[in-house]
């Protein structure tokens, strides 16, 4: 949870830099060569997370390529970010994603005098991170900042936001601190002036302690930032159609359905959560780009290693392409083999080519655009680092679950 203002952390070619709203902090800064900018929103089911997760710093990725910079955007989340109270304008509901625009927009403004260039900003985020840089994708289709999108677990698709008309869970922290049986506008006034660590304290112990009601805070439909239909937005071309690097997990699933420690998940039920909440909107997102004509390369990540995912049947789960790609696999439970080593660098490489290129830079290396008889690129699988995959095993568990893609346009 994370209540204060916007916040960044820059990651040069052996530096870093951690500015806040509040002022500069900055230590052992370097000035570079224009380097293009890749920016990076956490997930965390808007719910929880951080730009200060240990296998989420880019420090190792940026330090072996010398050719880019990631900057880090903190956004706030939970009430803080996605009130949802009745009090609050209905554009003023999600103001975590607006975070996320001040952000960019400081970095259009200000990279230049870190040696990144402003005219080369990717926006990468994972799950709930890459659901908000989709959601961002069409919120701003005239003025979008960046010139491409990488989107781990997530896009636009993806149906997790609750009911705007349903102000219950603000109410009932509001309720529980001093603010009971007020007006919409009394009640928001009176919660603005408690403490913020004391809602912290008192929404955590509602979570850890199962407590009902459980309070879920996400983001709400406003026609500003999140719209009702996005397969409707893109069909009729209001997005930014900027080029899209898309790619999910083999075993999504296996980190959100119960499971035994032994046995593991029950596999229905993990392969369940795998396509409905996963592929299968990547596919409808997919689909949906080629049909409005705008460029976007497939992958699948495939990798199981011991010391990303300890039990066997773990493999490929929620989030567990991270630390291939921030170059840190070997933080926790011992160091990477040599072909997960094989396997980072050439994501790592990919990733940069992306955003140095989102048009050319992956084709230069033999990858091409997502077509329907064609496919995506497969990591990580049966000790091949990396390797084609045709559509039909990309997107054939979908089949009936997502309609066909219609005509592309000339």
């Amino acid at each position: 949870m994370r209540p204060s203002s916007t916040s960044l952390m820059i990651v040069l070619p052996a530096k870093t830099v951690c500015l806040s709203a509040s002022g500069h902090q900055r230590r052992l800064v370097a000035r570079a060569a224009s380097l293009p900018v890749i920016a990076w929103l956490y997930g965390g089911g808007f719910y929880t997370g951080g730009a200060n997760v240990p296998y989420q710093n880019p420090i190792q990725w940026v330090e072996r390529s010398q050719k880019h910079i990631v900057v880090s955007i903190n956004y706030r989340l939970n009430i803080f970010g996605f009130p949802n109270g009745a009090g609050l304008a209905s554009t003023e509901q999600n103001l975590g994603f607006l975070d996320q625009r001040l952000g960019l927009e400081w970095i259009r403004s200000n990279i230049a005098n870190f040696g990144g260039d402003p005219k080369r900003i990717t926006l990468w985020g994972q799950s709930a991170g890459a659901m908000s840089a989709d959601f961002y994708n069409f919120a701003y289709p005239e003025d979008p900042i960046v010139h491409g999108y990488i989107l781990h677990s997530g896009t636009a698709q993806i149906a997790l936001s609750v009911d705007a008309n349903n102000h219950s869970n603000f109410t009932y922290v509001a309720s529980h601190l001093g603010c009971a049986n007020l007006t919409a506008a009394a009640e928001l006034s009176c919660l603005r002036r408690v403490p913020e660590k004391e809602i912290i304290s008192f929404i955590e112990n509602q979570s850890n302690t199962g407590v009902v009601p459980s309070l879920a805070f996400s983001y709400v439909p406003d026609n500003r930032i999140i719209f009702p239909n996005y397969t409707t937005r893109a069909l009729s071309g209001r997005f930014s159609k900027k080029p899209a690097l898309i790619g999910t997990t083999t075993n999504e699933g296996a980190a959100f359905a119960a499971y035994d420690r032994t046995s593991g998940p029950d596999p229905a039920e993990a392969t369940f959560y795998t396509l409905s909440t996963f592929l299968c909107p990547t596919v409808q997102t997919t689909r949906d780009r080629y049909a409005a004509g705008a460029p976007t390369f497939r992958y699948l990540y495939g990798g199981n290693f011991s010391n990303i995912s300890p039990q066997w049947w773990e493999g490929a789960y929620h989030s567990s392409d991270l630390p291939l790609v921030f170059g840190t696999s070997g933080i926790a439970r011992g160091e990477s083999t040599s072909f997960e080593k094989e396997v980072q660098d050439q994501m790592q490489d990919y990733w940069v080519a992306f955003a140095e290129d989102p048009v050319g830079g992956l084709k230069r290396v033999g990858w091409e655009e997502y077509e329907p008889e064609g496919g995506g690129v497969l990591f990580a699988w049966e000790g091949v680092v990396r390797q084609g995959i045709g559509v039909g095993k990309l997107e054939g568990a979908c089949e009936g679950l997502v309609p066909k893609e219609g005509a592309r346009p000339p």
